[in-house]
């Protein structure tokens, strides 16, 4: 992830869904893109939402340089309601349950996020 936040939303919520699981809280992924003008100005992204609504974004500040996105005060972490921001976005779909990092995408989650979320956890751990 040598570019976080741009271009890392899904594996990134990933890691902290299953974080999130581990304490006992529920979240579900919804992956959304937003395309301004048809052509190539798309932004696709994802976040976490819980069963009541609460967004949480670790990954919404990859668009504060995007002229598009100005009038946004896009912090590195956003946990809140407003849902301003995430309507831009034509939602693609929406994950039923988060069921943890092992039952996502196969081996390049085994190869590569599992070791990630180790290593993230023996720094806040």
């Amino acid at each position: 992830m040598p570019h976080f936040p741009k271009g890392c939303c899904e594996v990134a919520s990933d890691l902290l869904a299953q974080f999130l699981l581990e304490k006992g809280i529920q979240t579900k992924s919804v992956h959304g893109e937003y395309d301004y003008d048809d052509w190539e100005n798309k932004f696709p992204h994802t976040w976490l939402e819980t069963d009541d609504g609460v967004i949480i974004d670790i990954t919404a500040d990859q668009f504060a340089g995007e002229k598009i996105f100005e009038a946004f005060s896009l912090m590195p972490c956003y946990v809140g309601t407003d849902r301003e921001f995430y309507s831009l976005f034509d939602e693609d779909y929406r994950e039923e349950v988060f069921r943890g990092l092992r039952n996502c995408d196969g081996d390049f989650y085994r190869r590569n996020v599992d070791p990630l979320y180790e290593i993230i956890l023996s720094h806040i751990v």
